[in-house]
């Protein structure tokens, strides 16, 4: 084999080794969670003394949190517009075009957050309607 092939060979191995045993020590605990959690379904004191036709009232109300407004990245015609005109950049405004990318990234976090809050309270409610066993008979 070629002397250099051989060099860029264990080069590449030691890093590779090296790079596995930090991985192996490395503590996972300090990152970040960037995930929102599910917390446990339990429902308030309020929800218990609602009667069953307040329960379904407010689960209506809030079916409508829960739905995507806005759409995702590929349909999203500004993403595509702010993409087209960054490419272009023939009148310097590539660079305004991009910054709507990150913009519309926090949008969608913000709608994936209000249809997470939505959701855990349907489930709350739910939860609510089941421990009156509303509905049973």
């Amino acid at each position: 084999m070629n002397k250099k092939i051989m060099k860029y060979l264990i080069t590449f191995l030691l890093c590779s080794v090296s790079v596995s045993v930090q991985a192996i020590n490395f503590n996972f605990d300090v990152l970040p969670h960037f995930h929102r959690e599910n917390l446990p379904v339990k429902p308030d004191e309020a929800m218990l003394a609602r009667n069953c036709e307040e329960l379904d009232e407010a689960i209506t109300y809030l079916i409508p949190e829960t739905y995507q407004y806005k759409p995702d990245f590929i349909e999203d015609n500004y993403n595509s517009g702010a993409i087209w005109a960054s490419t272009i950049d023939e009148f310097g405004i590539g660079e305004i075009a991009w910054m709507y990318l990150p913009y519309s990234w926090y949008l969608s976090y913000r709608e994936e957050g209000r249809q997470h809050k939505a959701f855990y309270q349907i489930e709350k409610l739910r939860y609510a309607k089941a421990i009156k066993q509303c509905y049973v008979n």
